[in-house]
């Protein structure tokens, strides 16, 4: 009798612990502490490994904190066990590994087992829109070449960026002074958005309009003529704008386009030295997911429907601030994606002269290319011969390179010596090495500074040593090419 006492009060004190625990992981993880709830999750299927509710909740957790591939045999054995609501969050799971096809079965499924119960019909039919949507982009991944990635805190990611001044600038809003807008108006207390004083000096009744919630950049045109920027209009929807300089300041901003206004939000602009192609992004309809890569032509009267670009720029995350330097052979844009909330990955790659297919008949390995796990390299040839010379004398053919105290040569064609004109040109390419090493270099110091662990610390900081040697070889090698030059140049003037 004693010991079947024991046993009951045994059993209900593990209830009550069983009970308080699941409590508990249910208020971190309603309060937003995913990893704090995993790991009780963790603890309580040491204990109950066959339990399907502690499963499925593990799975919500590993889908929020994007660990889908730990998600996915949790859910494909709820699903087995005909856990109806399984199929719903299998849909997360499948699209984010970029199995779409999987996902919109799976979001039919969920469909057709609630039936008549069935809550949100216009959300499931726009994720299964979504996934025929992603379907078609992974038909046409393009295979570009990456040349270099840097790791850097959110806020700071335009630094990535090497655009010469002479294609334009790139400025976050909290970088631009009131006078640089003109038409200043008073910031009015109590309005909290970091951005408001901006925008208020833009000629912004702002309190009239929601706060502008997200990073805006502001565009400004090599020629410092206009700007462009994303502004909130009467219902909210963020769209983009433009302003041109005037003798006394800057226009009041109008709406760039009908055109490319979607539904939701427009931002980072980057219009082509062109004057007629740009790139934005949006996170509208025709968005696969979070921010996507679009690109429009002016055609004279008005804008062309935007484009989404695709695969591997655009992703199921954010995808964003894509910019070409058409002279340079060279382009960047950012993603968050596989990225801590307060880290982005900016991607340098070559553009290619006409866009090149994916070609390959295995589905795991266009998955891994449009994801950007793997990508093909870029490689630069320093041999340089005649065609290449013309090349850059065609696109860019201004230079500013001193042989010495009293002569500057501003032309390639000021090169007296075809050598010193080659080695010139390996000095631009070591140079540019130089430069990414250099951000390279300081997106790991910054990402050192926000590594939460010691190990983390520890990895990044042997990394950031290798670079440090690196970058003081290229800093060497960039010395080392502006003497050859000079010496094959004044060589061949003596001998002339």
């Amino acid at each position: 009798m004693k010991r079947l006492v024991f046993f009951v009060i045994a059993f209900f004190a593990f209830c009550r612990i069983y009970s308080q625990t699941i409590s508990e992981a249910e208020t971190f993880f309603n309060n937003g502490s995913y990893n704090q709830a995993l790991e009780v999750y963790d603890k309580l299927l040491k204990s109950s490994p066959n339990d399907l509710m502690l499963k499925y909740r593990k799975a919500r957790c590993c889908i929020l904190l994007k660990k889908y591939d730990v998600a996915l045999p949790l859910l494909e054995e709820a699903e087995r066990r005909k856990f109806v609501k399984a199929n719903y969050y299998l849909y997360d799971v499948y699209f984010n590994l970029y199995k779409f096809s999987e996902a919109a079965e799976a979001m039919r499924k969920y469909i057709e087992l609630r039936g008549e119960t069935l809550e949100n019909p216009e959300e499931c039919q726009e994720k299964i829109r979504k996934a025929e949507m992603g379907i078609d982009m992974l038909s046409r991944v393009e295979n570009i070449a990456i040349a270099d990635s840097v790791k850097i805190a959110k806020t700071h990611f335009l630094e990535a960026y090497r655009l010469p001044k002479e294609l334009g600038t790139l400025s976050f809003y909290s970088n631009m002074s009131s006078y640089e807008f003109g038409m200043g108006i008073p910031h009015r207390s109590g309005y909290e958005d970091p951005h408001y004083s901006t925008l208020a000096a833009m000629g912004y009744d702002l309190p009239d309009l929601p706060v502008l919630k997200q990073s805006a950049v502001v565009f400004t045109t090599g020629r410092e003529d206009k700007r462009i920027f994303p502004l909130p209009d009467e219902n909210g929807d963020i769209h983009l704008s433009i302003s041109y300089k005037l003798y006394d300041g800057w226009s009041h901003p109008t709406m760039l386009s009908d055109v490319l206004n979607s539904s939701a939000c427009d931002n980072y602009p980057f219009e082509m030295a062109d004057g007629v192609t740009i790139y934005f992004a949006s996170n509208g309809e025709n968005s696969i997911g979070g921010y996507d890569i679009f690109m429009s032509r002016f055609n004279g009267d008005d804008y062309s429907k935007p484009l989404n670009i695709g695969m591997p720029f655009n992703s199921p995350d954010n995808d964003y601030m894509l910019v070409i330097d058409e002279m340079a052979g060279i382009g960047w844009f950012a993603t968050d994606r596989r990225q801590h909330p307060d880290t982005v990955v900016v991607y340098e790659f070559v553009p290619n002269e006409k866009r090149l297919p994916l070609k390959t008949e295995d589905p795991d390995y266009r998955r891994n290319v449009a994801q950007l796990i793997i990508s093909r390299k870029a490689h630069f040839n320093n041999a340089v011969d005649k065609t290449e010379v013309e090349k850059v004398e065609k696109n860019k053919n201004e230079i500013n390179f001193r042989v010495n105290d009293g002569v500057l040569y501003t032309q390639l064609s000021d090169f007296h010596s075809e050598d010193a004109k080659a080695l010139y040109l390996k000095l631009v390419e070591v140079d540019k090495r130089y430069q990414t090493l250099k951000i390279l270099l300081e997106g790991k110091r910054r990402e050192y500074t926000f590594a939460e662990s010691y190990q983390d610390k520890e990895v990044i900081r042997v990394e950031v040593l290798e670079i440090e040697a690196e970058v003081r070889r290229y800093a060497a090698l960039v010395d080392e090419y502006i003497l050859q030059v000079r010496r094959a140049e004044i060589n061949a003037i003596i001998n002339n």
